[in-house]
């Protein structure tokens, strides 16, 4: 093997073993339906449903997190190309919020 290949393979495992090492575990309750479509998906792809269960829940999160909806409130807080861009009084700016709380409780 190359000894760039070798670095290669290297830096995919350093990434996968941070990966792994910064995860939490977590106990969840789901139905029976979708325990068997886990397992069935695990089955499939040949990953362990806990990993599967975590880069299905990644996803979704940041799915979900991508369309909480903008809802535009009174007041311009810039103007891009001559059009005024509006604070969100919706449920994005409280959301930031709560996840900045949490982020900054979980580094101390």
């Amino acid at each position: 093997m190359p000894n760039s290949t070798i670095e290669q393979l290297l830096a995919k495992l350093k990434i996968r073993g941070d990966e792994i090492s910064s995860r939490t575990p977590l106990t969840i309750a789901v139905s029976e339906d979708d325990l068997v479509r886990i397992e069935a998906l695990s089955r499939l792809y040949k990953l362990p449903m806990e990993e599967l269960s975590a880069q299905l829940m990644s996803e979704i999160l940041q799915q979900v997190e991508a369309r909480i909806p903008y809802k535009p409130g009174p007041k311009v807080i810039r103007v891009e190309d001559e059009e005024p861009i509006y604070e969100d009084i919706g449920d994005m700016p409280r959301y930031l919020e709560i996840k900045r709380s949490i982020e900054g409780k979980s580094k101390h």
